[in-house]
């Protein structure tokens, strides 16, 4: 397989996505982030990472879940703790990010990618090994659903595209 470049995951969302839904991926920020445009001549804009196609395809997965009302929300409304979250913090992640990591970790089998690692976003707070291990468990189930076929429309529609992008790299 050819070496696939972010520009490539970019356009390949912008194909099934920019029309119908006014969204664009773009890559090259320090932070990710979704931003909501209130104009209708620019396109809502998913920010990832510098050009880390696993940020990539993260955020798109958040983008995937998000509701019609929380994309008319810059990043969907969601809150952010940072970098030492207390326990109960992190509890509240583990459960807001289990399907989104799972449907990111089946993009990345779409393109044949080893690229997806399970993130608990928390490297300065103390976390136990129980808990890292729940939290991949709750990752996995969500992946097993995925790979069942149930899984949001949006991520359908993108994960085929990756396919699609795959096989036409090899």
């Amino acid at each position: 397989m050819s070496k696939l470049i972010p520009t490539q995951i970019e356009d390949a969302f912008s194909e099934v996505f920019l029309e119908h839904y006014r969204t664009v991926l773009e890559g090259g920020h320090e932070e990710p982030f979704y931003r909501y445009s209130e104009m209708d001549a620019k396109p809502h804009r998913i920010c990832y990472r510098h050009d880390f196609i696993a940020s990539a395809l993260h955020e798109v997965a958040h983008w995937c879940i998000a509701g019609k009302e929380r994309r008319k929300i810059n990043d969907y409304g969601y809150w952010y703790s940072p970098d030492g979250r207390e326990a109960s913090i992190q509890s509240r992640f583990y459960k807001v990010e289990a399907l989104p990591q799972a449907i990111e970790k089946f993009f990345h089998q779409c393109l044949g990618s080893e690229g997806f690692h399970l993130s608990i976003d928390n490297l300065g707070g103390e976390i136990s090994e129980n808990e890292v291990n729940e939290f991949r468990l709750l990752v996995a189930k969500h992946f097993e659903m995925i790979q069942g076929g149930v899984m949001p429309k949006r991520a359908k529609i993108f994960s085929d595209q990756l396919k699609d992008l795959r096989s036409r790299l090899l």
